[in-house]
């Protein structure tokens, strides 16, 4: 059942996902087209072509951006107006347990955002290959050399193993974030449609306060132990220097821990509020 879940809503998720990909490309296109407009009718000044050129290369990287950026958020909005809007009515009756539900959602919209951060890496190289691609002294060797030089450097070779763990794990904290992410902003649905009005603004609310007060209880916490501790952090950058990276694998491997219990807390919270009362518009 949870394929089904899944399978539904990859279909929901992609009508807004795949145009803002087709989107994000076809502006790729756009700018590309307006370089290569502009290498093509040089001008000493100012022109037509150099200002649009300028004006889809800012939309560009702004796209780029953004995406990655609000793709939890519409996973987030999909997810309220399937469980907590008019469609929540179709959902609910679904002979499907709550924490089906509410994975599957999750597990899907946390793909999603791994996509967009995928699409807009792809996007970005190929656009700047092509780029670059428009000098006619262009060598595509040029953009592997620095991956030769580090690949080659001595500390490479000598911590290749240790490095290699290191870009594994934060890769995979990385991926747990986005799935996070999806989850928190679940939860906070979960306890905005407890309100009898203003759903919605609740949950905007919920995301709001509990974000700030994980923000502001980190931060106090940060602050004593480096009171307490006051003398270990005097040598803590000696300590990091002469084992960074173990250092460093220390500290994805907290981050990938912290982020696997982050998902499993919000989804627990987000199946428990929805199994205890459900009060949808």
């Amino acid at each position: 059942m949870l394929g089904k879940i899944m399978k539904y809503d990859f279909k929901n998720l992609g009508k807004m996902f795949i145009p803002m990909y087709i989107g994000i490309g076809l502006l790729a296109m756009f700018s590309l087209m307006m370089s290569v407009m502009e290498n093509a009718m040089p001008s000493n000044g100012l022109s037509v072509i150099s200002l649009v050129n300028s004006g889809a290369l800012f939309l560009l990287v702004a796209g780029l951006i953004l995406v990655p950026m609000v793709s939890p958020f519409i996973s987030g909005y999909k997810f309220f107006e399937s469980m907590v809007k008019n469609q929540g009515y179709l959902t609910h009756t679904l002979p499907v347990k709550k924490s089906t539900l509410i994975i599957g959602k999750n597990l899907t919209g946390g793909i999603f955002c791994l996509f967009s951060t995928l699409v807009s890496i792809v996007v970005f190289v190929i656009y700047v290959v092509l780029t670059w691609g428009m000098n006619s002294r262009f060598d595509f060797s040029e953009i592997l050399e620095p991956i030769r030089v580090v690949m080659n450097s001595p500390e490479y070779m000598n911590h290749k193993g240790q490095i290699l763990l290191i870009i594994f794990l934060f890769l995979v904290g990385v991926v747990l974030q986005m799935f996070g992410n999806v989850g928190f902003i679940s939860m906070c649905a979960s306890i905005g449609q407890r309100m009898n009005k203003n759903k919605g603004a609740w949950t905007v609310g919920a995301y709001l306060i509990i974000n700030f007060a994980v923000s502001t209880v980190t931060q106090l916490v940060m602050g004593f132990f480096a009171v307490i501790c006051q003398g270990y952090f005097n040598n803590l950058e000696q300590l990091i220097e002469d084992h960074k990276y173990s250092y460093l694998m220390l500290v994805f491997l907290f981050a990938i821990v912290f982020n696997a219990v982050s998902i499993v807390i919000y989804n627990a919270i987000a199946i428990r509020f929805f199994d205890k009362k459900i009060n949808m518009e």
